[in-house]
This record gives structure tokens, C-alpha cells and sequence, in this order.
């Protein structure tokens, strides 16, 4: 949902097309790091699958938040890449969670549901920063929006972590 609005929010921050561009292609290569890097760090020990979706979780709602806010380039470049960083990170790293807590077994059932869903509320919820703006005539409240969506699965991440010890 974020690259939809991610340029036009830039060029209503001032800045051109030609950066808003630069911005989200290099976020997107940021992307593909993410999903390469989050398999060492969690192979590797160097965090759990839940503290690292915890952590990104965190840091991606700060960076929406954010990014509404920045009219430096290369606050807006940092904020970008972060946010791309990220969802490649969760992309992955979300599945491992749903293996984790549902186990082999249940995996293709468990992937099937949370496709749909997934697909349902991308439907019916995708147009809603874009409406926000329609209505507000910045892309402040949007970001806003999505960055507090954005925070909302660290409520039954916490209690699924807490409530298995």
C-alpha cells in the first residue's frame, strides 16, 4: 500500500518527481536486502523470529509516522529505505511465525486463510489513505493512518509470545 501513495506524498512534501522516484527505487532494492538479511539474522542467532517482527514492527510505524513529516532528502531516502528494509524483512519473517506457532501441518490451510484475508482487506481497506486525502487534502493524516495501522499486530504478537511461555 505504501508505494501507491509513497510519491505523491514526497512531491506534496516538496519534493520533485525525479527524487520521489529515486526515493522509492532505491527503497525497493533496500526491499531485497531485507528479504536476504533477515534469514542470516535469524539463522544466525542474532535475534528470535518474534523480537525481530517486534523490532520492525516498531521501527516501520515510526518510519510511516515519519516519513509525513520529512522534507530533508535524505531523511525522506532513510525513511524510504527503512520502510522497504522492513517489509521485506516481515514479508518473510511472517511466515516463519505462522510455521512456528501452527506448526507443518497446518501450513497450507493456515497460508490459504491468511491470503484471502489478506486480499480482502487490501480491497476494501486499500483506498482508505487515499480517501483520507481526498478529504483532508494532505497525505499527513494518510501516513498517520497508516502508520498506526501499521502498529496494530504488535497487540496479538505480544499477547501470542506471552501467553506460549
Amino acid at each position: 500500500m505504501w508505494i501507491v501513495y509513497f510519491v505523491s506524498q514526497a512531491q506534496s512534501n516538496g519534493f520533485t518527481l525525479e527524487e520521489a522516484g529515486s526515493f522509492v527505487t532505491i527503497a525497493g532494492i533496500a526491499n531485497l536486502f531485507g528479504t536476504i538479511s533477515q534469514g542470516l539474522i535469524t539463522d544466525r542467532g542474532v535475534m528470535s523470529s518474534w523480537t525481530l517482527v517486534a523490532v520492525c514492527l516498531v521501527m516501520s510505524s515510526v518510519s510511516y509516522l515519519a516519513s509525513s513529516l520529512l522534507t530533508s532528502y535524505w531523511a525522506m531516502m532513510t525513511s524510504a529505505v527503512l520502510i522497504l528494509f522492513i517489509e521485506g524483512v516481515l514479508s518473510c519473517q511472517t511466515d516463519v511465525l505462522v510455521k512456528q506457532v501452527l506448526g507443518v501441518e497446518l501450513l497450507a490451510g493456515a497460508f490459504g486463510w491468511i491470503g484471502l484475508k489478506v486480499t480482502l482487506l487490501l480491497v476494501a481497506l486499500g483506498f482508505l489513505p487515499g480517501l483520507v486525502y481526498d478529504l483532508t487534502g494532505s497525505y499527513t493524516a494518510a501516513f498517520l493512518l497508516i502508520g498506526s495501522v501499521q502498529a496494530v499486530p504488535l497487540v496479538p504478537l505480544l499477547m501470542l509470545r506471552y501467553s506460549q511461555r
